[in-house]
């Protein structure tokens, strides 16, 4: 095969790897996308804010001696802001782990069925925190059973299990109440404790503090 050919046939093989691989490249504005749809998902900003209205002492145990000072601080640094830097650095590993699957994975997010499923994690978590039963009847009355396959996907699908993964969500969301309860509490925790460490840096605390 003469050189002139050989080469040709490398620059072909070249350009397509370079296509392919620009193809499957995360934007930035699909990353500014998924960080607002993880958000809306697990809602754990607005969660800490109804947390932190509810109990002037949270998020600290009771008993604690942390002073007013430290305290107020520690409140002040777990808010939606420091939220959304958690889930920013989890979108950002999340577009170059996997980027093949990141634009379905945000369509999924954005569409009907990711709306329903923070509607669900918000109502359990108001429920919860405020002790009435979470109607699930009442929250489905309005949705097409499009949203409510799209919802199902996100919690139960294998398929999705990278997706559940950058929510926190340790396991797919099973059918019993206490089991969809611990699998909600590890995420909180999981999307928290980024957070929480930062604050308690900037603001001197320790866990003996706490």
């Amino acid at each position: 095969m003469k050189t002139s050919i050989r080469l040709a046939l490398f620059s072909l093989v070249f350009a397509v790897a370079g296509a392919h691989a620009q193809d499957s490249a995360v934007t930035e504005q699909q990353r500014q996308h998924m960080e607002d749809a993880v958000v809306q998902a697990i809602p754990l900003g607005k969660i800490m804010g109804m947390a932190a209205a509810q109990n002037p002492s949270w998020p600290v145990n009771k008993g604690s001696k942390l002073d007013a000072g430290r305290l107020a601080c520690l409140r002040q640094n777990l808010d939606e802001a420091s939220y959304r830097r958690v889930v920013r650095k989890r979108v950002t590993d999340y577009s170059v782990n996997e980027p093949k699957r990141f634009a379905g994975d945000l369509a999924l997010l954005e569409g009907d069925g990711g709306k329903l499923f923070a509607k669900a994690i918000m109502g359990g978590a108001q429920s919860q925190m405020g002790g009435k039963a979470f109607d699930s009847k009442a929250m489905l009355a309005n949705e097409s059973p499009r949203a409510l396959m799209g919802m199902l996907s996100i919690a139960n699908d294998p398929q999705y299990a990278p997706l559940r993964a950058l929510l926190g969500l340790d396991s797919a969301v099973g059918d019993s109440q206490t089991d969809n309860r611990g699998v909600g509490r590890r995420a909180g925790m999981t999307l928290m404790m980024p957070a929480l460490i930062d604050a308690m840096d900037t603001c001197k605390v320790g866990f003996q503090d706490i």
